[in-house]
Formats: structure tokens, C-alpha cells, sequence
């Protein structure tokens, strides 16, 4: 009994800590973000991450999206919650003439996801 109590505290931790790491917060009346809430963070989170003021950032597009996975469509992110479809956003900036292209989640997990994935050639016979 003692080692199930240690486990469920230890997962407690971890999800605590996790949700922390990553500043998830969703608007208290039915858990989720707006487009517009993410899009507010993303700046703001960006602005301090990279140094570029608030002017210098111009948003290029603000989309929609539902993603297949918790990798948010990400290529080479680990998949954390398994395979359910995800509603989110893609948002693709520029900042200070650099185009950066992120993805989030509606409970306000956001990545930076610039690179695409690539198919693999097909292997010669």
C-alpha cells in the first residue's frame, strides 16, 4: 500500500512539473484557449525568449489546426499522450526578419516547429 501512495504522489510531481515547465494555462470557464489568447502568449513569450520587441514581430499567419498527435505535427518531438487528434493553432511569425513557425495545443502548450518533415527517398531496388 505504501508504494502505491509513492507512485501516485511521484506522477502528481511530475505532471506539476511539467505543467509549470511549459506555462500551461487555459481559461478557467471550459479549460481551453483562444486563438487569440495563444496568439497574445506566443508574442509575449518571444519577445522575451529572442530579444525582439513587440514592433518588431509581425504575425503572417494564425490558423486552426488539429493536430493527429501530442507531437503538435512536429517532426522528431516525442509523442506524450498518445495518438488522439489534438485541437490547437499554427502560428507562423516574423521576428526581426527571421520567419519562425509555431504550433500549440488549446490548453496553452506552444513549440517552436520550423522545420518540416521531409519524406524519405524510396529505397532503390
Amino acid at each position: 500500500m505504501r508504494r502505491a501512495s509513492r507512485t501516485v504522489a511521484f506522477v502528481s510531481g511530475v505532471i506539476a512539473t511539467s505543467c509549470t515547465a511549459i506555462g500551461v494555462a487555459a481559461d478557467a470557464t471550459n479549460g481551453e484557449l483562444s486563438i487569440e489568447e495563444t496568439q497574445a502568449r506566443l508574442t509575449s513569450q518571444v519577445t522575451r525568449e529572442s530579444q525582439v520587441a513587440a514592433g518588431d514581430l509581425r504575425m503572417i499567419e494564425a490558423s486552426p489546426q488539429t493536430w493527429t498527435d501530442s507531437s503538435l505535427g512536429c517532426p522528431g518531438r516525442r509523442r506524450t499522450l498518445g495518438t488522439s487528434s489534438v485541437p490547437g493553432y499554427r502560428f507562423v511569425l516574423d521576428a526581426g526578419g527571421k520567419r519562425r513557425t509555431y504550433h500549440a495545443d488549446t490548453r496553452g502548450r506552444i513549440v517552436r516547429c520550423d522545420a518540416p518533415s521531409k519524406p524519405l527517398d524510396p529505397i532503390a531496388r
